[in-house]
């Protein structure tokens, strides 16, 4: 091999490792979702900058071409086409391909996981090389672990920001431990190294553990039973004691288990945060999180069914989840752009083309491991551990949908899949050329070597271009815009978002109107200072002509409705614009059209038409919508309603309505709020005092909570709860020491 070759492989192989220990690490605070945009723009710059050289490299050698008859290359790539074709179909092509700036996946993302593992397949061809990239991805682990504790978190998630996303990293880590564990067996140092080994799976499972996260518990456990079950059959002879010790593991893990909900009620498990969080997914309607996802999965079934052959398309689960749309699905977390379960994912975005080929894929990655169990009993072990761990992956992917921490330990461990199932072909077949092509001969010739450099040398700029720098720079324009307007400086503020506009990036075209439009609501929802009047006033009909052409972009997507809906609002409410309330009336009934039933269409035109007058369409608005929620939600809604027209008895009879039904008003400090000013217009004070009660009781001492309930005493004659209640609350909140006069010395 010539020097050349020697150096174009040395930076493929160097700039494809830099791909994997880069990004983890990456966080840049001046940006919108710090945790993931910002990692997603350094793998795909690395990942393109490994293009130009990896290309130039298979170009002069061939046997560092990727074999695309191998199943995990076959299966990767029959996905990746199904994605496409089933985009093509979909309902929001472009969201499809490009995502939005918080997910930062879609297609073109995906694509570059798919270019990544390609790469390293074909340029990490020896033991050597794996070693290498095996102990890389240790190292990288260990320290995302460590930095998690270092952080003292009460559940941990470290640089992912997000205890799910770590925890599905972890599992990759412990089974990569596992696999650097069995290659280094064997040797005079092999105690040592199972010291090291087994101390560190234990810190990966304790990390995986302490994030409380229960799919991925489940997905650990299915693991480690399919590890067992293979162990027993592939190693029963040759490491008997390996499959005692898993076997009996495995069966105190399930005792385990059982324990917990059988005895789900006791001290030991309701004490412990992490045995409860396990205890609390046997009743549905006890956990919010279970209960939405149980509902976000039959959403996911109905949208199927709605489109069974290409589904909805890629990345456009939030479309159907509002088109299929469920109160109680939405109750604590409106904006719902997943079923928090990948296989239902697919099944609703896909339809049966995009499934089958998901199926495909993950059956040629089983195939790909089982082919391991036919060699020695080094790499059947390898073999049970790769498979067991894709199966955790999986098993976890029932609670979640992938991310790209979960990809940044997928993509590695295929890339080593593909090399041991090729090493293990090569092996049975005895010929070296049929796999790995070693001596092929350089198909470019000079001049075709250099058309390919000069054509890539405008190629992968322009790649970095539009898919890196381009929805960086929108990204970052926009952070600044939010920062300038919460400081009030809105000239500033539109000064940044003119030039985010400028910018023509389809990662970010919609995400620029909609997030800007987000974070003037919530300025909006503030007194504006008068002197700051004319400049707010610019800056609003700047991002309302943005948020227009965003929904030009993405007609269908959810928020948008909801979003301007509110943006036209807020145009008569703080700007005085007189028309403004029929159009927001107008875009609010065109998200009911898509969504009949979504709360926040309703609750958001109810404000619309009390505004317009409008009070008996309002109240059969609202009524129709409660009667298809059911109680205690219904009453609430109700409630809200005459609580905003200033019907206090009215409200508080429905309130009170919900409390009998079960409704826990205490929860939410809306409710809460507005159930103590109703009863306080009514002067129904043993009410405001059995509400702040429960409030203290399940939340916690509260200055409000304590102050209202020092109040509701006071006016019931019981004035020594009153000044007790009173002297709690200033302890807290010394800015009710101004009310002393009432409480203290009477």
């Amino acid at each position: 091999m010539s020097s050349l070759d020697k150096i174009l492989a040395y930076l493929t192989k160097g700039f494809l490792l830099a791909t994997f220990i880069i990004p983890p690490f990456v966080v840049v605070n001046a940006l919108f979702f710090p945790f993931v945009s910002a990692r997603v723009y350094v793998f795909r710059l690395l990942v393109e900058i490994s293009l130009f050289f990896w290309l130039l490299l298979i170009a002069r050698r061939p046997e560092y071409r990727p074999r695309f008859k191998n199943p995990v290359v076959l299966g990767t790539l029959v996905f990746l086409l199904g994605l496409i074709i089933t985009a093509l179909f979909g309902v929001d092509v472009r969201h499809s391909f490009f995502s939005n700036i918080e997910r930062a996946d879609g297609i073109v993302q995906f694509a570059h996981w798919v270019l990544y593992f390609l790469m390293v397949s074909s340029v990490f061809r020896s033991l050597k090389d794996w070693k290498i990239f095996l102990w890389s991805f240790i190292g990288v682990a260990f320290w995302v672990a460590a930095y998690a504790w270092k952080l003292h978190e009460p559940r941990l998630a470290g640089f992912f920001n997000n205890p799910s996303y770590l925890a599905g990293f972890m599992i990759f880590a412990i089974g990569i431990t596992a696999v650097v564990w069995v290659m280094n067996s064997t040797g005079k140092n092999r105690r040592w190294w199972g010291i090291l080994f087994g101390a560190l799976i234990s810190f990966f499972t304790a990390t995986l553990i302490f994030t409380q996260t229960r799919g991925a518990y489940l997905g650990l456990v299915a693991g480690f039973i399919l590890f067992t079950i293979l162990a027993a059959f592939l190693l029963r002879k040759t490491k008997p004691k390996l499959v005692l010790a898993t076997g009996a593991i495995s069966l105190l893990v399930v005792l385990g288990l059982v324990s917990i909900f059988v005895f789900k009620n006791s001290s030991i498990v309701t004490g412990n945060q992490i045995l409860n969080r396990i205890a609390d997914v046997s009743t549905l309607t006890n956990s919010a999180a279970v209960r939405e996802r149980y509902l976000g999965w039959i959403i996911a079934v109905e949208s199927f069914k709605e489109k069974p052959v290409f589904g909805w398309g890629p990345e456009n689960y939030d479309i159907a989840f509002n088109h299929n749309y469920k109160f109680l699905a939405a109750k604590d977390e409106a904006w719902f752009d997943s079923s928090h379960n990948q296989l239902f994912d697919t099944l609703a975005e896909g339809g049966i083309v995009g499934f089958l080929p998901y199926l495909l894929w993950i059956g040629a990655i089983f195939y790909a491991s089982r082919t391991l169990f036919g060699r020695g009993s080094k790499t059947k072990l390898i073999g049970a551990i790769l498979a067991s761990t894709y199966l955790a992956f999986i098993v976890q992917g029932w609670f979640l949908f992938d991310t790209f921490p979960m990809y940044l330990g997928l993509f590695p461990m295929l890339g080593f899949l593909y090399y041991k199932y090729e090493e293990t072909l090569n092996s049975a077949q005895k010929t070296a050329s049929q796999i790995h092509r070693t001596k092929g001969e350089i198909v470019f010739g000079a001049w075709q070597l250099y058309a390919l450099a000069l054509f890539l040398i405008f190629l992968v700029p322009y790649l970095i271009f539009k898919d890196v720098w381009q929805p960086y720079r929108a990204n970052h324009l926009i952070y600044e815009y939010q920062a300038y307007l919460n400081a009030s400086r809105f000239q500033e503020a539109g000064s940044f978002l003119k030039e985010a506009s400028t910018i023509d990036s389809p990662f970010t075209n919609f995400d620029v109107g909609n997030q800007s439009s987000w974070s003037l609501l919530y300025v909006l929802d503030n007194p504006i200072p008068q002197q700051s009047k004319g400049d707010a006033y610019n800056l609003y009909q700047l991002v309302l002509a943005r948020e227009e052409k965003s929904f030009g972009y993405r007609p269908l997507e959810p928020q948008v409705y909801y979003v301007l809906g509110r943006m036209y609002k807020d145009g008569f409410t703080r700007f005085g614009i007189a028309d403004y309330p029929s159009k927001a009336e107008q875009i609010l009934k065109e998200g009911r059209v898509v969504s009949p039933d979504r709360a926040e269409y309703v609750n958001e035109l109810t404000e619309v038409l009390l505004l317009e007058n409008k009070h008996d369409e309002a109240e059969k608005t609202v009524i129709g919508h409660a009667s298809k929620i059911g109680p205690p939600y219904s009453y609430m809604f109700i409630g809200h309603l005459y609580f905003i027209e200033k019907k206090y008895d009215l409200a508080l009879e429905n309130y009170k309505k919900a409390e009998a039904s079960g409704f826990p008003i205490w929860q939410n400090g809306v409710n809460y709020s507005r159930y103590v000013f109703a009863a306080q217009e009514v002067k129904d004070f043993r009410a405001i005092l059995e509400v702040s009660q429960a409030y203290v009781a399940h939340k916690g001492h509260s200055a409000d909570a304590l102050f209202n309930e020092a109040v509701a005493s006071y006016y019931l004659g019981d004035r020594a709860e009153a000044r007790k209640a009173y002297l709690e609350a200033v302890a807290i909140d010394k800015s009710y020491e101004q009310y002393a006069q009432f409480f203290i010395g009477q």
